[in-house]
């Protein structure tokens, strides 16, 4: 049996002005028994659409932008 891909979370994105963290950002291991890794970022939520423009994180609800916080 092939051994599974490592997943963890690495950070979560907070709006600083609604206090919400909309998306989670995971590394995840591009090839078993691999020490490369690939950054996946998932909404935290179902109802958290994909962000429209990841070069630029913004909040979902206000349209802030997102900060980082590990």
């Amino acid at each position: 049996m092939p051994e599974p891909l490592r997943m963890e979370r690495e950070s979560v994105l907070r709006c600083e002005h609604c206090q919400k963290d909309p998306y989670i950002l995971y590394r995840r291991q591009v090839a078993p028994a691999s020490v490369a890794y690939e950054s996946v970022l998932w909404p935290a939520h179902p109802d958290i659409a994909p962000p429209r423009n990841p070069e630029k994180m913004t909040c979902p609800d206000c349209g802030d932008e997102l900060r980082r916080i590990t």
